[in-house]
């Protein structure tokens, strides 16, 4: 049975306190630093496996059997560092994914379709046919549209000219499901665009992570791109059931592990950093220290340490090593 959410915040409590401990001149081992805040050996197990999953703890070399504490700083960039690795993995699943689907639909498809499982595919890179289709499956959409939106986000007058369609489509009673990855949806003319949407009827969910544009229609058509990274290369139309159940069910693998809009606060398009700031917050996940980086931007120390704190006021952090972590829940940095 897994902790409430009280014992869960009283573990991460003692968990600080520990590490705290560890810190102190002398202490050093996790062991030595229960014993002196006479933690229980139940009390020591749940802090320290908090501490592992932060990998703010680890084996001493010269002594496995010891654990010692990991600095902030690095516990960051390792962090960071198997999250851009774990992303490059899925990156790279996508691509194989487009390759596997040309390798199919160029060689195998005429072989394998039946009259049960009818299956139409249809590569465009005429975008304006492209948008002709978009609009045909939109108008024959009776029950839901489903969408996906990695970025870039799209110009405000692109917004403004879907208006329209969008409350039609709310009127239709469709269920209407869309996902854009947070960077995007914190933005401020699209935070407008979603609340706008939303009070429509519109189920809005974002994710720090979206792999690919996708449109859904009826669970039977599916629109995707020629190149995930290159929207005008066009893209590739799928009309059949039995296949596209298979998209949506990549759809709602990452829809069930995003968040709701609602859970972005309203200002938060009006906290996001600016770009010199995103650098600075990538410095310090680096682990550098504010002189370094008061060098390497060529401004003052005062400068550094008034933007640090006003980012930890912004994002929640009450420290700088929660600063990072809060940049990459809040979607700033990677």
């Amino acid at each position: 049975m897994g902790m409430t959410r009280g014992e869960d915040r009283l573990t991460g409590d003692l968990a600080v306190a520990l590490y705290r401990q560890m810190r102190q001149p002398g202490t050093h081992t996790l062991a030595l630093a229960a014993i002196e805040l006479g933690l229980t050996p139940e009390e020591t197990r749940l802090a320290e496996k908090h501490l592992q999953r932060l990998g703010l703890v680890t084996a001493a070399e010269l002594d496995p059997d010891a654990t010692i504490h990991v600095s902030p700083e690095v516990a960051i960039v390792r962090a960071l560092t198997t999250g851009r690795h774990e992303l490059d993995l899925y990156r790279d699943r996508i691509a194989g994914m487009h390759e596997h689907l040309e390798q199919i639909v160029a060689q195998y498809l005429p072989l394998g379709v039946g009259a049960r499982h009818e299956l139409e595919v249809e590569v465009m890179t005429d975008l304006r046919r492209v948008a002709a289709y978009l609009d045909s499956a939109t108008d024959l959409t009776r029950t839901e549209l489903v969408s996906m939106h990695p970025g870039p986000a799209p110009s405000p007058h692109l917004l403004v000219e879907g208006q329209e369609r969008n409350r039609q489509l709310a009127e239709r009673g469709l269920r209407l499901r869309t996902l854009y990855q947070r960077r995007v949806a914190v933005l401020p003319y699209m935070a407008e665009h979603l609340r706008g949407l939303h009070s429509l009827g519109y189920d809005i969910r974002v994710a720090h992570v979206v792999p690919l544009r996708m449109l859904i229609f009826d669970g039977r058509r599916a629109v995707i791109p020629i190149d995930p990274d290159n929207g005008r290369a066009g893209a590739i139309m799928i009309d059949g059931e039995v296949f596209v159940r298979s998209l949506l069910s990549v759809f709602d693998f990452c829809w069930q592990n995003a968040e709701s809009h609602d859970t972005i606060p309203l200002d938060a398009e009006d906290q996001a950093p600016t770009q010199q700031e995103l650098v600075i917050l990538r410095m310090l996940a680096a682990g550098l220290k504010d002189e370094k980086i008061a060098r390497t931007l060529g401004v003052s120390l005062r400068t550094i340490s008034r933007t640090i704190s006003d980012l930890m006021q912004r994002s929640g952090a009450e420290s700088r090593f929660q600063a990072g972590i809060r940049a990459v829940k809040l979607g700033w940095i990677d």
